[in-house]
């Protein structure tokens, strides 16, 4: 008898109303290639500077913290393209993040 009474119980409650609202978001992709391009582009300067003034040469704190500017450099201008690209727009990361990758790339080489 429970059975019955049960689903005697299920056809007198109310069904729940659900309302599908659509919302539009607003968001930026970058793709795996905008990320290990500036790293990979940092870490073959990093290994070609250790080669050309020698690992073991006693290099300083300093040199490796010149290192920081081309990803600074590419950050940059990452934050640029957001801030100045218009909603509902796509816009390529990669020149942007090229032409920051190369910027401080020859800020590097005026500081060495």
């Amino acid at each position: 008898k429970q059975p019955i009474l049960q689903k005697a119980q299920a056809k007198q409650m109310p069904k729940l109303q659900t309302q599908v609202v659509q919302v539009k978001v607003r968001s930026a992709v970058l793709g795996g290639g905008d990320i290990a391009f500036p790293l990979l582009f940092t870490s073959t300067i990093f290994q070609k500077l250790l080669i050309l003034f020698g690992s073991s040469s006693g290099l300083s704190l300093g040199f490796y913290w010149r290192m920081a500017i081309v990803p600074l450099c590419t950050t940059i201008a990452l934050i640029l393209l957001f801030s100045q690209s218009k909603k509902d727009v796509f816009y390529p990361a990669m020149p942007f993040l090229s032409i920051g990758c190369f910027i401080g790339y020859g800020l590097l080489w005026f500081t060495l």
